[in-house]
C-alpha cells in the first residue's frame, strides 16, 4: 500500500509541473502568436492605383519612426486618415484611399510599429498603436494638414478602436468613421478561448497575464468603450450582423455610450469589416456611398 502511495505521489509530482509548464507555454505561443501576425507584404504603391503621392516619415508620441503615404486631390473637399486593423499595412488600405480619392478626398494611410518595416514590435490591440496615430495626427497638426482645416479619419476594427482610445488628445479632428470596432478586447480573446473549445474559467486568465508579461499591456486597458463617451466629433459607427470576429453587440454598446447624434449603419449579413475580403479593391458600392455621404455631411 505504501509503495502504490509513493508511485502515486510520485506521478502527481511529475504530471502537475509538467501540465503547468505546457498550459504556460502553449500560452505564450498563443499570445506570441496572436500579437505577431503575419503581415502579407504587397508590391504595390498609390501609383499602381495611377495616384500620385508623397512619403511621409513622421515618430510616434514615443519616438518610433514611422512610414506613411499622402494621396492628394487638387482643391480637394478634405483629407482623410485610414487607419488599419490587425495586420493591415499601409497597402491593404489603398483601396479606400482609391474611392475616398475619386470622391475628392485627399488621403493618407500609414503603417503602425512593427508593420511592413522590418523591426520587432509587439501588437497591442490600440495600446502602443494610438501613440502612432497620435505622432500622424500631430504631425499634421504641426504642418498645418496640407492646407486642410482638419481632418478625418476612418478606423478599421483595431484602428477604429485605436481612434476612440486617441481622439480626445487630437485638435483638428473633424469626424470618425468606425467599422467594426470592438468595446472591450477582453471579451474578444474570451471569444478566441471559447472558439478553440478551451476552458474559459481556466485559460480567460492565463492568457491575459501571459499577454501583460509579453506586451507589458494590462488587457483591462484596452477598453474603447471607457473613452467613446467623450469623442468630440460626429461619428458613424458601423458593424456587420454576422461579424464572427467582433460581435454585433461591440457595436451596439459603442452607439450606445456614444454622445447624441453618433449614427449607426447595422450591415445585415455582413461579416467583419464588411469589405475585408475587398479591401484593395472595394466594390461594394452603398459601403463607399454611405462613407462618402457622411462626410459630406459633416462638412455641411
Amino acid at each position: 500500500m505504501v509503495s502504490i502511495m509513493k508511485k502515486v505521489l510520485c506521478a502527481i509530482l511529475i504530471v502537475v509541473p509538467s501540465l503547468f509548464v505546457l498550459l504556460w507555454v502553449g500560452s505564450f505561443l498563443v499570445i506570441y502568436l496572436f500579437t505577431h501576425p503575419p503581415s502579407p507584404a504587397y508590391e504595390v504603391t498609390p501609383q499602381d492605383y495611377k495616384l500620385d503621392y508623397e512619403e511621409l516619415h513622421f515618430k510616434s508620441t514615443d519616438g518610433v519612426p514611422l512610414l506613411g503615404w499622402y494621396v492628394p486631390v487638387s482643391e480637394g473637399k478634405g483629407l482623410v486618415i485610414i487607419a488599419g486593423g490587425f495586420r493591415d499595412s499601409k497597402e491593404r488600405m489603398l483601396g479606400h484611399a482609391a474611392f475616398l480619392h475619386q470622391a475628392g478626398y485627399s488621403c493618407i494611410v500609414f503603417d503602425y510599429r512593427g508593420v511592413g518595416q522590418g523591426f520587432f514590435a509587439h501588437l497591442t490591440f490600440g495600446a502602443n498603436e494610438r501613440k502612432d496615430l497620435l505622432g500622424l495626427t500631430r504631425y499634421l497638426e504641426g504642418g498645418g494638414c496640407f492646407g486642410h482645416d482638419g481632418y478625418f479619419i476612418i478606423g478599421l476594427s483595431m484602428g477604429a478602436a485605436t481612434t476612440i482610445m486617441s481622439a480626445g488628445e487630437m485638435v483638428a479632428l473633424k469626424g470618425v468613421v468606425l467599422n467594426s470596432s470592438f468595446a472591450d478586447v477582453g471579451l474578444v480573446l474570451d471569444g478566441a478561448v471559447a472558439g478553440m473549445g478551451l476552458p474559459l474559467g481556466l485559460f480567460s486568465p492565463l492568457l491575459r497575464a501571459v499577454f501583460h508579461l509579453q506586451t507589458g499591456v494590462a488587457v483591462g486597458d484596452i477598453e474603447p468603450r471607457d473613452y467613446i463617451a467623450d469623442l468630440p466629433v460626429p461619428m458613424l459607427i458601423i458593424h456587420g450582423q454576422d461579424d464572427f470576429m467582433v460581435s454585433p453587440a461591440h457595436g451596439e454598446e459603442l452607439y450606445s455610450l456614444a454622445p447624441g447624434g453618433a449614427e449607426i449603419w447595422r450591415v445585415p449579413r455582413a461579416g467583419h469589416l464588411i469589405v475585408r475580403r475587398e479591401l484593395m479593391d472595394i466594390k461594394n458600392e452603398e459601403y463607399k456611398e454611405r462613407i462618402v455621404d457622411f462626410l459630406l455631411g459633416v462638412d455641411g
